[in-house]
């Protein structure tokens, strides 16, 4: 009786895990325009989702399961999370000062692909600055 209760609890928890896991990178591709692997991510994400539901509604009287939804859920956000690190599908902003104040540099940078630069002049201790805001993916 006792193995099986275990099994039970570490099923729901794997399940769990695999699913918000699973939601965490279809939101991110989702929000990057990736909409078809979004959506076959959020076809298996969705089966999952209700097997592990379903174990866990069949057997509300268990409160170990519903505390092994729980973890594997915050578990789930977590390695989600982890995950997308891993993959770099985000984006960074990286903020530059110079102490050379000519604008060409963020022309020149423009033109190696960094499309989200944003300068503007500054005035520091030193004197004048360039100051910029530079957009950029996480994996370079």
């Amino acid at each position: 009786m006792l193995e099986n209760a275990v099994i039970m609890v570490i099923i729901i928890m794997v399940i769990n895990i695999v699913y918000v896991s699973l939601s965490t990178l279809r939101v991110i591709l989702t929000l990057k325009g990736r909409r078809y692997v979004a959506a076959t991510i959020g076809t298996f994400e969705i089966v999952i989702y209700t097997l592990g539901l379903g174990l866990v509604l069949d057997n509300l009287n268990e409160i170990q399961n519903l505390i092994a939804y729980g973890l594997g859920y915050g578990l789930g956000v977590v390695i989600g999370s982890m995950i997308e690190e891993k993959l770099a599908l985000g984006y960074i902003t990286v903020n530059v000062v110079s102490s050379n104040p000519d604008i060409t540099f963020t022309k020149q940078l423009r033109e190696k692909g960094y499309g989200g630069v944003t300068s503007w002049y500054a005035y520091g201790m030193d004197g004048d600055r360039l100051s910029m805001q530079i957009l950029s993916p996480e994996k370079i």
